[in-house]
Protein backbone atom coordinates (compact mmCIF):
# COMPACT_ATOMS: atom_id res chain seq x y z
CA UNK A 1 0.00 0.00 0.00
CA UNK A 2 2.89 2.26 0.41
CA UNK A 3 4.41 1.83 -2.77
CA UNK A 4 0.61 2.74 -4.71
CA UNK A 5 0.57 5.85 -2.35
CA UNK A 6 4.14 6.86 -3.80
CA UNK A 7 3.56 5.76 -7.01
CA UNK A 8 0.67 8.28 -6.83
CA UNK A 9 2.98 10.98 -6.11
CA UNK A 10 1.84 11.56 -2.56
CA UNK A 11 4.03 12.87 0.07
CA UNK A 12 4.56 9.18 2.66
CA UNK A 13 6.16 9.53 5.70
CA UNK A 14 7.79 6.28 7.99
CA UNK A 15 6.67 6.55 11.67
CA UNK A 16 6.18 4.70 15.19
CA UNK A 17 3.93 5.08 17.88
CA UNK A 18 3.82 4.79 21.55
CA UNK A 19 1.42 1.79 21.97
CA UNK A 20 3.25 -1.55 22.21
CA UNK A 21 1.34 -2.78 19.14
CA UNK A 22 2.93 0.17 16.72
CA UNK A 23 6.28 0.11 17.47
CA UNK A 24 7.42 -0.80 14.14
CA UNK A 25 7.36 2.09 11.66
CA UNK A 26 4.32 2.34 9.29
CA UNK A 27 3.80 4.78 6.74
CA UNK A 28 1.79 8.30 7.22
CA UNK A 29 0.27 10.24 4.52
CA UNK A 30 -2.20 13.01 3.94
CA UNK A 31 -5.62 13.54 2.61
CA UNK A 32 -6.54 15.85 0.51
CA UNK A 33 -8.11 18.04 3.29
CA UNK A 34 -4.48 17.50 5.65
CA UNK A 35 -5.95 14.55 7.40
CA UNK A 36 -3.16 12.38 8.43
CA UNK A 37 -3.95 8.61 7.75
CA UNK A 38 -1.59 5.93 9.28
CA UNK A 39 -1.99 2.81 7.33
CA UNK A 40 -1.58 -0.42 9.55
CA UNK A 41 -1.41 -4.36 8.86
CA UNK A 42 -4.69 -5.55 9.76
CA UNK A 43 -6.43 -9.15 8.81
CA UNK A 44 -10.47 -6.69 10.10
CA UNK A 45 -11.16 -6.75 6.41
CA UNK A 46 -9.41 -2.74 6.09
CA UNK A 47 -11.98 -1.42 8.83
CA UNK A 48 -10.48 1.45 11.27
CA UNK A 49 -8.07 0.17 13.45
CA UNK A 50 -8.10 2.88 15.34
CA UNK A 51 -8.36 6.92 16.13
CA UNK A 52 -6.20 9.33 17.24
CA UNK A 53 -7.22 12.53 18.66
CA UNK A 54 -5.73 15.37 20.47
CA UNK A 55 -6.48 16.89 23.96
CA UNK A 56 -5.91 19.98 25.58
CA UNK A 57 -7.64 18.74 28.50
CA UNK A 58 -6.51 15.07 28.64
CA UNK A 59 -8.04 14.74 32.96
CA UNK A 60 -11.60 15.54 31.68
CA UNK A 61 -11.43 13.52 28.03
CA UNK A 62 -10.23 10.18 30.25
CA UNK A 63 -12.83 11.03 33.13
CA UNK A 64 -15.72 11.31 30.00
CA UNK A 65 -14.22 8.55 28.02
CA UNK A 66 -13.66 6.21 30.89
CA UNK A 67 -16.13 6.96 33.79
CA UNK A 68 -19.05 8.38 31.84
CA UNK A 69 -18.84 6.50 28.46
CA UNK A 70 -17.30 3.35 29.68
CA UNK A 71 -14.06 2.74 27.56
CA UNK A 72 -11.34 0.44 28.76
CA UNK A 73 -7.76 1.89 29.39
CA UNK A 74 -5.80 0.02 27.21
CA UNK A 75 -2.67 1.99 27.93
CA UNK A 76 -0.66 4.58 29.14
CA UNK A 77 2.48 6.34 27.99
CA UNK A 78 4.68 9.85 28.37
CA UNK A 79 3.18 9.87 32.56
CA UNK A 80 6.64 8.21 34.14
CA UNK A 81 10.25 9.08 33.50
CA UNK A 82 11.36 5.71 32.60
CA UNK A 83 10.26 6.75 28.98
CA UNK A 84 13.66 8.92 29.26
CA UNK A 85 15.58 7.05 27.08
CA UNK A 86 13.22 6.68 24.37
CA UNK A 87 13.17 10.82 24.39
CA UNK A 88 16.76 10.80 23.85
CA UNK A 89 16.86 8.81 21.06
CA UNK A 90 14.75 10.63 19.04
CA UNK A 91 16.83 13.81 19.96
CA UNK A 92 19.50 11.59 18.42
CA UNK A 93 17.56 10.33 15.36
CA UNK A 94 17.98 7.13 16.15
CA UNK A 95 14.07 6.84 17.12
CA UNK A 96 11.90 7.67 13.95
CA UNK A 97 8.66 8.09 16.00
CA UNK A 98 5.67 10.52 15.32
CA UNK A 99 6.55 13.77 15.59
CA UNK A 100 3.00 14.58 17.84
CA UNK A 101 4.28 11.58 20.12
CA UNK A 102 7.38 14.15 21.63
CA UNK A 103 7.41 17.65 22.20
CA UNK A 104 10.07 20.29 23.64
CA UNK A 105 9.57 23.56 25.24
CA UNK A 106 12.34 26.13 26.96
CA UNK A 107 12.93 25.77 30.44
CA UNK A 108 13.11 29.02 32.32
CA UNK A 109 15.55 27.23 35.01
CA UNK A 110 18.08 25.82 32.83
CA UNK A 111 17.67 28.22 30.44
CA UNK A 112 17.57 25.43 27.79
CA UNK A 113 14.89 23.37 25.69
CA UNK A 114 13.72 20.08 27.05
CA UNK A 115 12.09 17.39 25.51
CA UNK A 116 9.53 15.29 26.84
CA UNK A 117 7.00 11.90 25.68
CA UNK A 118 3.71 13.21 25.08
CA UNK A 119 1.33 12.29 27.53
CA UNK A 120 -1.15 9.61 25.61
CA UNK A 121 -4.06 7.53 26.94
CA UNK A 122 -5.04 4.85 24.32
CA UNK A 123 -8.50 3.38 25.10
CA UNK A 124 -10.89 0.67 23.93
CA UNK A 125 -14.38 1.26 22.85
CA UNK A 126 -15.64 -2.43 21.37
CA UNK A 127 -13.13 -3.66 18.82
CA UNK A 128 -11.89 0.17 18.58
CA UNK A 129 -8.81 1.64 20.32
CA UNK A 130 -9.04 5.40 20.37
CA UNK A 131 -5.83 7.17 21.27
CA UNK A 132 -6.20 10.79 22.96
CA UNK A 133 -2.93 12.98 23.01
CA UNK A 134 -1.94 15.69 24.79
CA UNK A 135 -2.48 18.77 22.87
CA UNK A 136 1.08 21.19 22.84
CA UNK A 137 -0.98 23.80 21.92
CA UNK A 138 -4.37 25.55 22.32
CA UNK A 139 -6.46 24.36 19.78
CA UNK A 140 -9.59 27.26 19.51
CA UNK A 141 -13.17 25.50 19.15
CA UNK A 142 -14.72 26.64 15.72
CA UNK A 143 -18.63 27.97 16.01
CA UNK A 144 -21.10 25.54 16.58
CA UNK A 145 -22.46 26.71 13.02
CA UNK A 146 -19.52 26.27 11.22
CA UNK A 147 -18.75 22.99 12.81
CA UNK A 148 -22.39 21.30 11.81
CA UNK A 149 -21.98 18.30 9.65
CA UNK A 150 -18.38 18.34 10.59
CA UNK A 151 -17.03 14.76 10.57
CA UNK A 152 -17.76 12.40 13.78
CA UNK A 153 -17.16 9.28 15.41
CA UNK A 154 -20.43 7.07 15.88
CA UNK A 155 -20.78 4.29 18.41
CA UNK A 156 -23.36 1.73 18.90
CA UNK A 157 -25.48 2.10 21.67
CA UNK A 158 -27.83 -0.38 23.73
CA UNK A 159 -29.85 1.86 25.48
CA UNK A 160 -32.49 4.74 23.60
CA UNK A 161 -30.92 7.63 22.95
CA UNK A 162 -33.42 9.79 26.01
CA UNK A 163 -32.23 7.78 28.30
CA UNK A 164 -29.16 7.97 27.32
CA UNK A 165 -29.48 11.71 27.60
CA UNK A 166 -31.07 11.40 31.10
CA UNK A 167 -28.37 9.54 32.13
CA UNK A 168 -25.66 12.29 30.85
CA UNK A 169 -27.66 14.69 32.92
CA UNK A 170 -27.90 12.94 35.76
CA UNK A 171 -25.42 10.47 36.33
CA UNK A 172 -22.78 11.08 33.79
CA UNK A 173 -23.00 15.01 34.46
CA UNK A 174 -22.78 14.57 38.68
CA UNK A 175 -19.25 12.43 37.46
CA UNK A 176 -17.75 14.95 35.82
CA UNK A 177 -18.32 17.53 38.56
CA UNK A 178 -16.33 15.19 40.97
CA UNK A 179 -13.55 16.83 39.36
CA UNK A 180 -14.19 19.54 37.11
CA UNK A 181 -16.86 22.62 38.62
CA UNK A 182 -19.11 24.05 36.40
CA UNK A 183 -18.21 21.56 33.59
CA UNK A 184 -21.05 20.23 31.70
CA UNK A 185 -21.17 17.86 29.13
CA UNK A 186 -22.58 18.99 25.80
CA UNK A 187 -25.31 16.90 24.16
CA UNK A 188 -27.98 17.16 21.66
CA UNK A 189 -31.01 13.98 21.12
CA UNK A 190 -31.71 14.08 17.60
CA UNK A 191 -33.89 11.13 16.60
CA UNK A 192 -32.42 7.41 17.72
CA UNK A 193 -28.63 9.71 18.53
CA UNK A 194 -27.32 11.50 20.74
CA UNK A 195 -24.79 14.18 19.61
CA UNK A 196 -21.65 14.90 22.25
CA UNK A 197 -19.20 17.48 21.79
CA UNK A 198 -16.02 16.16 23.78
CA UNK A 199 -13.47 17.86 25.26
CA UNK A 200 -11.41 18.63 22.42
CA UNK A 201 -14.17 20.10 20.44
CA UNK A 202 -15.06 16.32 18.48
CA UNK A 203 -18.26 15.11 17.69
CA UNK A 204 -19.76 12.04 19.25
CA UNK A 205 -22.34 10.26 18.01
CA UNK A 206 -23.98 7.74 19.89
CA UNK A 207 -26.46 5.82 17.81
CA UNK A 208 -29.53 3.38 18.82
CA UNK A 209 -30.24 0.62 16.60
CA UNK A 210 -32.94 -0.78 18.15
Amino acid sequence: MGERVARADREINWWREDHPSECDPAPYVEDPSGNRVQLVAGSNGGLVDHVGLEFVDLEWAEDLYVKVLGAEVDHYHGWSTEHGAEVEAWLAGDDPVAPWTRYSRFSFRSRTDEAHATPQLHLRLGGIRLALFLARRHLQEPPEDVVRGAPRLVFAIDRPADEVADYLAGTGRSIIAERFRGRKIRYEVDGDSVFVRDPGGNFVELRYSG
